[in-house]
C-alpha cells in the first residue's frame, strides 16, 4: 500500500497506529485520512509541475491539458510503476489505487 521498501510499510502502519492511539480514532479512519492528504498532495504537486512547465514555454496550456486529461485516464500499469518509483521516498507517495494521484475530480 505505501511502496515496497523493506521497512516502509511496516513503519508507516506503526506511524498510523501511534497517531490513531493519541487521537482515539481507529486506526483505519487515519489510515484513510493519510491517504486521502497524500492523494491530494500528489494531485497538486503534478498540476504545479505541468502549470510551471507551460509558464516555461516547455508545453502549450493545451498539452497541459492533454497530460492532465491522460494522467486521469491512465491505464492501470503506469500508477504500479509510480508507486514502485515513488515508494522509495519514506511511503508517503507509494500506491494509492488506480486513480491514485489524479483521482476522478480532475
Amino acid at each position: 500500500m505505501y511502496g515496497e521498501t523493506n521497512k516502509g510499510p511496516d513503519q508507516m502502519k506503526e506511524f498510523i497506529n501511534k497517531v490513531a492511539a493519541k487521537l482515539g480514532l481507529p486506526s483505519e479512519k487515519v489510515e484513510a485520512a493519510v491517504k486521502s492528504v497524500r492523494k491530494e498532495w500528489m494531485e497538486k504537486m503534478v498540476t504545479d509541475r505541468i502549470q510551471e512547465a507551460v509558464q516555461k514555454g516547455t508545453i502549450t496550456q493545451a498539452e497541459a491539458g492533454q497530460i492532465l486529461e491522460w494522467l486521469k485516464n491512465r491505464p492501470d500499469g503506469v500508477q504500479k510503476l509510480m508507486g514502485q518509483m515513488f515508494g522509495q521516498m519514506g511511503g508517503m507517495m507509494g500506491r494509492g489505487g488506480r486513480k491514485g494521484m489524479m483521482g476522478s475530480h480532475m
